[in-house]
């Protein structure tokens, strides 16, 4: 079990090129959790990650943060426990995410939230701060999206919500649904909220 600021099993900061790998059978916990890499600002490729644990703020089952390419990467049997989470990146920054794919459980019922601020959750990203999700998909069994009924979350299919009025990008990728969507949540198929220039 890890717990810090930031951490991942492969890289913290990632400036350079993450591949093939994959990570099985691991718990971390940190303000920024990844279960490739916490912080990508460079590529992740071809990786895969499943039946780990991962918890903190900003959670994403490859990578918390990203501002760089995300491509050909999978998440599954995998919790993924915060305020900010998404099956692939927790928060982008003008990302790109290619040919991935994710089945976690997103869980943001115990999350510490800023004054001000919702859960986000999404079944690619949780937060977008810009982003361009192309040829990827997840799937958003209802069972696997578990939240306080009083927290006001965002809940969207491949995108929880994207805040700033940047790039929202999203080609040939479907979140599949299955089971009774709540009337308790901002939902969206797609995004649960977008801000758009």
């Amino acid at each position: 079990i890890a717990e810090r600021a930031t951490v991942a099993c492969v890289v913290g900061t990632n400036n350079g090129v993450v591949e093939n790998t994959s990570v099985a059978n691991v718990t971390l916990k940190g303000k920024y959790a990844g279960g490739i890499v916490g912080v990508n600002n460079g590529s992740v490729v071809n990786t895969m990650v499943y039946n780990s644990t991962l918890e903190g703020v900003y959670v994403g089952g490859i990578a918390a943060k990203s501002s760089g390419t995300i491509d050909k990467t999978s998440v599954f049997n995998t919790d993924i426990i915060g305020s900010c989470l998404g099956g692939i990146v927790g928060v982008t920054e003008e990302a790109t995410i290619l040919h991935s794919t994710s089945s976690a459980v997103l869980d943001s019922r115990n999350c510490i939230l800023e004054e001000g601020k919702q859960p986000y959750m999404g079944g690619i990203v949780g937060l977008a701060n810009g982003v361009d999700i192309q040829y990827s998909s997840a799937i958003a069994d209802t069972a696997y999206y578990l939240y306080d009924s009083n927290s006001q979350t965002a809940l969207g299919g491949l995108i929880g919500a994207n805040e700033e009025p940047k790039t929202l990008k999203v080609v040939s990728s479907v979140a599949s649904w299955m089971g009774t969507l709540p009337n308790d949540i901002q939902f969206g198929p797609i995004a649960a909220k977008a801000n758009i220039n």
